[in-house]
């Protein structure tokens, strides 16, 4: 056979290999769940385990690593910095008010500082495909603080492998300080050249509208979406690669701890939470399931993401529509997103050995618009009304005067893109994606008990004081309009009787957010007894003769001070309690 033939044939085979791997590809996302994620995410999984040692390599910097274990100084190795003088704690407490968090402190330490390794052992010694796909990391910011934000910015160079860090993408929209429209760019230009780009937004967008600028201006591989007043930590990015490469209609999330407001400590959650939504659009934090740790430190389905940190492929990102740039500023899009990634491509999965953290703000500096007042409830509805189908009406019974007037906007793109990418029903995702959701926020709740909760020996009702969650419960008289409204849920929590999702806390009987994992929220009511136990101290709700106040005593069952009684007592479900609570897996 004569070369020229050989090469021919050489040829067809290339293109036709090159045809069929387009044909896969394109089949993938066309009929997106058909490529069933579940079964990519299992031989993922298998990989995880073997480490095929010819695809898969350490990234781990060890040098890199050894050295920041030697730096010292304030905040360093994430030790908390203390602020005792009280002149000093007035002026940070005049910050919190305007921006939400200690700025003097934050000030006080290095941009460049070290964070301790918070991720899983298995982390450390393990490989992931030596060709990963470069990114662009995407940080838009307003009026950050130059501290943190300076800190995000060298956090990603520092610590991410520079083959793959293909550019940072600063979209500054239209930040009013004047030290980051001058000093602020001109230190990042002279510290990191090139490899940061910064984008001037020429109007205020908000986080949504200002994330698509980055999104559309980048040109990585895979865009990764970082707040801007967040940290990596160490040998953060090529997990967070690794299952993309597996699977390019893959979305990824790294475990993201908490960083205090007044001590930038880190504050870590472990393999982090299952993330879902209730029918209020309030993010949930649940337990993980069993399935989700049965493999340390590998990938796991998460169903819904806070939004403040992903990875995804940019032309499938972009492919998938984004963001839906009718939303407003801030909230939403993390819903929007979360749903999109399930019903119409290959799925959303959180990476426990990809880590980084999050400086929880005291409160939000985000203003409304001059479009909307109510810019948060108009993104909602638009969720709503695009991917909740029939649902919606759930959503709008939690709020129904807030959402009847708004106007959410022209939806006719939205319906169009969703149609074209042949996504799947939302009953799908409640079925094979998320069915916490109905599990722990049925659409017919069913509580073990309702209403006023009446102590027997006092003749007076356990309510709020002064409408607060925070401080602890006390008795009041039971005719009071407000304040008395209580639920005791299968879920063995007492819960406020309102859209807040509060609950009552065993340590120091106040209500804080309904964590749903039992523990210090969990309650049971003994029909016969009449008392109201808190199961992990055998303690029982009880009231004082000389003030109004309560307390956790040891229980006794003929004490008339421990005996309550509810407005509605579901006497079926109080009767078999265990048959009744709600499993938690």
């Amino acid at each position: 056979m004569s070369f020229r033939k050989v090469l021919y044939r050489a040829i067809l085979i290339l293109i036709f290999s090159l045809t069929i791997l387009n044909i896969v590809y394109y089949v993938t996302i066309k009929n997106q769940r058909e490529y069933s994620s579940r079964e990519v995410l299992k031989a993922f999984k298998e990989n995880f385990v073997n480490n095929i040692s010819n695809e898969k390599v350490s990234w781990e910097d060890l040098d890199f690593i050894n050295y920041e274990a030697t730096r010292v100084g304030p905040g360093e190795q994430g030790h908390p910095v203390i602020v005792t003088d009280p002149d000093e704690l007035a002026k940070n407490q005049e910050w919190v008010k305007k921006e939400g968090f200690f700025v003097d402190v934050s000030n006080k330490i290095s941009v460049t500082r070290s964070l301790p390794d918070h991720r899983p052992a298995v982390c450390k010694t393990q490989k992931y495909f030596q060709k990963l796909p470069n990114v662009s990391v995407i940080v838009t910011f307003h009026n950050e603080i130059p501290s943190t934000l300076l800190r995000c910015v060298h956090s990603i160079y520092n610590r991410s492998p520079k083959q793959l860090l293909h550019e940072i993408v600063l979209v500054n929209d239209m930040s009013t300080f004047p030290e980051l429209n001058g000093t602020v760019q001109e230190y990042i230009k002279k510290t990191f050249g090139e490899k940061v780009k910064i984008i001037e937004n020429e109007e205020r967008q908000g986080l949504i509208k200002a994330r698509m600028t980055g999104a559309k201006a980048a040109t990585g591989e895979v865009i990764i979406f970082l707040d801007s007043h967040m940290e990596v930590y160490n040998s953060w990015l090529p997990p967070l690669l690794d299952p993309i490469v597996t699977n390019p209609t893959f979305a990824t999330v790294p475990v993201v701890d908490g960083m205090n407001h007044e001590t930038f400590a880190p504050q870590h959650v472990g393999y982090g939470f299952r993330g879902v939504f209730d029918w209020n659009f309030r993010y949930q934090w649940l337990p993980l399931r069993s399935k989700d740790k049965k493999i340390e430190g590998a990938p796991y389905e998460l169903a819904c993401m806070t939004g403040g940190a992903y990875a995804i492929r940019r032309e499938h990102f972009l492919y998938l529509g984004g963001y839906d740039e009718g939303l407003l500023i801030w909230n939403g899009e993390n819903y929007e997103l979360s749903i999109k990634l399930w019903l119409c491509s290959g799925g959303l999965f959180e990476v426990p050995c990809a880590r980084a953290v999050h400086l929880s703000k005291a409160h939000s500096a985000y203003r409304n618009t001059k479009e909307v007042t109510d810019f948060e409830g108009r993104n909602l509805k638009r969720v709503a009304e695009v991917w909740l189908d029939d649902y919606k009406q759930y959503f709008y019974r939690g709020n129904i005067n807030r959402y009847k007037n708004l106007d959410p906007g022209d939806l006719t793109e939205q319906f169009k893109k969703k149609k074209s990418l042949n996504c799947k029903p939302f009953q799908y995702y409640l079925d094979e994606v998320a069915p916490e959701i109905l599990k722990f926020y049925p659409i017919t709740p069913q509580n073990f008990a309702a209403g006023k909760i009446q102590s027997i020996a006092r003749n007076l009702c356990l309510g709020l004081v002064k409408r607060s969650y925070k401080k602890p419960v006390e008795l009041f008289n039971c005719n009071q309009t407000t304040g008395l409204d209580f639920l005791f849920t299968f879920e063995e929590s007492i819960k406020y009787n309102d859209t807040s999702d509060q609950c009552l806390n065993e340590a120091t009987l106040n209500l804080s957010n309904c964590n749903h994992q039992r523990g210090s929220q969990r309650w049971k009511f003994d029909l016969s007894t009449r008392q109201i136990i808190h199961p992990r101290k055998n303690e029982c709700l009880e009231t004082k003769d000389d003030d109004n106040q309560i307390s956790l005593s040891k229980c006794d069952a003929d004490l008339v001070e421990q005996r309550w009684k509810w407005t509605y007592e579901n006497t079926t479900a109080l009767m078999d309690w265990d048959k009744s609570a709600i499993k938690i897996d």
